[in-house]
């Protein structure tokens, strides 16, 4: 049974296999940039040198509310491929993972009230 992997060069199956991180993007997308504006400002709320499982972590919690507020917008704008159920299930995951890092929203003042409409 061929699956293809085979005809697969050393070179393009170690390229398949690569993990990437914030770091390996190339910015050119809106949530990209959003991930990378969310990671370094978690990482300035977290303060000092982050361990490598806080980094770790801080591009976890970036990525996921980049994505969840993308679903949502996309839903938000008529978007039928994403489901209410993707939506919640992001939401809900990007809180966890913020709530994860440590940072206690209770302490921040905020610099202005959120209105829809808004932009990042």
């Amino acid at each position: 049974m061929d699956t293809g992997s085979a005809r697969l060069g050393r070179r393009t199956r170690a390229r398949l296999l690569r993990l990437s991180t914030l770091s390996h993007l190339d910015q050119r997308t809106r949530a990209s940039r959003r991930a990378r504006e969310l990671a370094q400002d978690f990482a300035a709320e977290l303060g000092g040198t982050l361990s490598v499982a806080q980094r770790a972590a801080v591009e976890q919690a970036a990525t996921l509310c980049a994505l969840a507020e993308d679903a949502a917008s996309r839903r938000l704008g008529g978007a039928v491929d994403v489901s209410l159920e993707d939506v919640v299930r992001l939401g809900r995951l990007a809180q966890l993972a913020v709530k994860r890092l440590g940072i206690d929203q209770r302490q921040r003042e905020p610099e202005r009230p959120f209105a829809i409409g808004d932009t990042a």
